[in-house]
């Protein structure tokens, strides 16, 4: 399964990352970089900071992450989904995200539904909007706690 929301396919993609139950194919996005680029590490540090990938995806990291498919065993071992600026995945798909861009907002929730995610137990927004009524409510109802921080 794929989710067709960016920030939320991202989401997922962070929470088995924390499960161990799937990698990036670098650690670290200068790795990325320096794959994708053929460059050095200095060359990477140009790319990531100049005008060609300064806040963007980087584009490979960008295309892995959609083209991820989540089988229903990796969307059942997930307990929580909480959007932070500071997850691993952000820092790694785009490494010189300030945060103030809305690269991983989450701008639809509305395929976070119990079906998909039979054991949730915690839902965290952070700075995206709040999940609405038909998203919270139904959550809320098997217990999922959904929550700012």
């Amino acid at each position: 399964m794929k989710f067709a929301d960016f920030g939320v396919q991202a989401l997922v993609v962070n929470a088995l990352m924390e499960l161990e139950q799937i990698a990036p194919p670098y650690d670290h996005g200068h790795d990325w970089v320096e794959a994708a680029y053929n460059v050095d590490w200095d060359g990477a540090e140009d790319l990531i900071y100049g005008e060609e990938l300064y806040d963007k995806l980087l584009p490979a990291a960008e295309a892995w992450i959609k083209d991820v498919d989540f089988t229903p065993e990796q969307l059942a071992a997930i307990t929580e989904l909480i959007w932070d600026g500071g997850n691993e995945l952000y820092g790694i798909a785009c490494p010189s995200w300030d945060g103030e861009t809305e690269l991983f907002t989450v701008k639809s929730w509305a395929e976070v539904t119990v079906a998909n995610f039979p054991n949730l137990q915690q839902l965290g927004y952070g700075a995206c909007d709040e999940p609405d009524a038909s998203v919270r409510e139904p959550l809320a109802a098997a217990g999922v706690e959904i929550f700012d921080f």
